[in-house]
């Protein structure tokens, strides 16, 4: 019966560890992929190294849906304000920025016990969780067929080689 106790107690707390943010895995950004609970299948967003780095950091976030995928940039105002994910893929015309399309999207980064933090970097631990509110809006009003995706968080799943 101890031992009936101790294998359930094992199992039951190795489920848990499993069901974390970080899945029990240390990942640098580089390749860091990500889920959103209640998504369908098709979307998930992945940590990329950049080309060519940017000054505020060396990653693109690349979300992809099942009709596509997106390609953001990573930059911030000057300290006081948000951080910003600036759409380079697919690329938004001179005539949808004329028409208020915006190219630009607020981004927040968190830990495992939901601080904040910077914007990550391919050589640092990645962040256990990413918040881009108005991207689901996007993909509801800017096109065509509509796409759903929850509000949420997308959650560390692990890393890609």
């Amino acid at each position: 019966m101890r031992k009936a106790i101790m294998f359930v107690s094992l199992a039951l707390g190795g489920i848990a560890a499993l069901h974390g943010p970080a899945l029990g895995v240390t990942c640098t950004g580089k390749n860091a992929r990500y889920a959103i609970d209640g998504a369908d299948e098709g979307f998930s967003l992945v940590l990329a190294l950049r080309p060519v780095p940017l000054a505020w950091s060396d990653l693109d976030v690349v979300v992809n849906t099942p009709r596509q995928k997106y390609r953001f940039s990573l930059t911030a105002s000057n300290g006081y304000s948000y951080n910003y994910a600036v759409q380079e893929q697919p690329v938004i015309s001179a005539e949808e920025n004329d028409a208020g399309a915006d190219d630009s999207q607020r981004i927040y980064f968190f830990d495992t016990g939901m601080s904040i933090q910077d914007l990550p970097q391919a050589d640092q631990p990645a962040p256990d969780a990413i918040f881009l509110p108005d991207f689901g809006g996007t993909l509801w009003y800017d096109n065509e067929p509509r796409q759903y995706l929850p509000i949420g968080m997308w959650r560390l799943q692990g890393c890609d080689p």
